[in-house]
């Protein structure tokens, strides 16, 4: 198949691998579409819930939990089965296939005001999506991405992201107060279907293989790992309490589509500032103190959200978060893309534990919120879960020095 060169229709940094590139063009398309309806899902399905089964927030958090359990059981069953796919079609179908897919879990939300058993098959839907891209875009990351460059391309990619979701909240959140959710869904639906297409102007790449189930539990029995399982859990407990917890909260302390919108609209303005100077610094050598500092940061950043219960608060919680977060977060996934550029042509293997990992970290959100969530300090839980587990990935700086010692 015939394509025309990425870095003929893109100017970026010499030498930048077009896989990189594309991967950069799907992030802007694919974080405008998110950008616009991601800070609302959960809030939509909250709503949703509490309209057919009655008003409380228990009953509307029980709603969210048993979406996202459906949806991480999905990814956790088809894991294996799409890494054999991926192998065999390759990075460039699987991204596009992940696109259509999205773009139908959009279509199937604009329905479920009127069929509400319609968001049973989107969470399927989104399960199988989230499978297909995350395994590809992280594979595909780590077989472009070059070493010693690997902390400036993950922040590159960060800003693109920041840059065009930093209107989306604030827009998302008028768009529902004037015309409802339906519009705002099928607005994203055709952003998406176009992030797919970048793929299609990048080199072939060599099949990888597949991961197989005695390839993966090989992969965590081995002791060496145990300190990436554990930071793997500890990011992905923090990162489930930040997506799917955080904006309930801010939609019940303001009560608007619109001010939730613009809360993290400001955040996303401060976090953008630092986002590639902590790129910048995991590629130099002094990069563990500033990982340190953000995760210690992160940390009690969550401690002091337990005392967040007016709009000024919540900015000023929020502003903090995404200044501080990416001093934590770009280092980390900077870090993974390192390790598992070790594993070679097994890389498929590393990113299937990896991802086993993240669903692991979901179930002990979602069973500790459903365990809490008839209880007044149900927030005021999950932000303590969270403050504890972002401390755990500092195993992951450990593991580093243990490899290179």
């Amino acid at each position: 198949m015939h394509v025309y060169p990425l870095e003929k229709l893109v100017h970026l940094r010499k030498n930048t691998p077009d896989g990189i590139t594309a991967i950069y063009l799907n992030t802007t398309l694919r974080t405008l579409a998110i950008s616009l309806v991601g800070i609302f899902i959960p809030v939509y399905i909250f709503m949703q819930t509490q309209r057919v089964f009655g008003e409380g927030i228990a009953i509307g958090l029980y709603g969210v939990i048993v979406y996202y359990l459906i949806y991480r059981l999905v990814v956790l069953f088809l894991v294996i089965p799409v890494s054999s796919i991926i192998s065999k079609i390759g990075f460039r179908w699987s991204l596009l296939f992940s696109a259509l897919l999205l773009a139908i879990m959009l279509f199937l939300f604009s329905l479920t005001t009127t069929y509400f058993w319609v968001l049973i098959v989107a969470a399927i839907v989104h399960g199988t999506q989230a499978a297909f891209y995350w395994l590809s875009y992280r594979s595909l990351f780590v077989k472009d991405g070059v070493l010693g460059r690997l902390g400036e391309e993950v922040s590159i990619n960060a800003i693109l992201s920041r840059v065009v979701a930093i209107g989306g909240p604030a827009l998302g959140g008028i768009i529902i107060a004037t015309w409802g959710f339906s519009y705002l869904f099928w607005i994203a639906l055709v952003i998406v279907i176009f992030s797919g297409l970048p793929f299609f102007f990048m080199h072939y790449h060599k099949r990888n293989k597949p991961a197989t189930v005695s390839s993966v539990i090989n992969w965590l029995k081995v002791e060496k790992h145990r300190n990436e399982e554990i930071s793997f859990i500890g990011r992905n407990i923090e990162g489930f309490v930040a997506a799917i917890f955080w904006p309930l909260f801010i939609f019940l302390i303001v009560g608007s589509y619109e001010k939730q919108g613009l809360v993290v609209s400001l955040g996303l303005v401060a976090g953008a500032i630092v986002i590639l100077f902590a790129g910048r610094i995991f590629d130099k050598k002094y990069s563990f103190k500033v990982y340190r500092f953000g995760v210690i940061w992160v940390s009690i950043i969550y401690l002091v959200r337990i005392f967040v219960n007016s709009l000024g608060k919540l900015v000023m919680v929020q502003v903090a978060y995404d200044m501080a977060s990416p001093f934590y977060w770009v280092t980390f996934d900077s870090l993974v893309y390192e390790r598992a550029r070790e594993e070679n042509d097994q890389v498929l293997t590393f990113m299937v534990s990896r991802m086993i990992m993240v669903s692991i970290a979901l179930f002990i959100v979602l069973g500790f919120a459903a365990l809490i969530a008839t209880y007044e300090w149900r927030f005021s839980g999950l932000w303590i879960l969270a403050s504890i587990a972002t401390l755990f990935t500092l195993t992951m700086w450990e593991g580093k020095h243990e490899k290179n010692k």
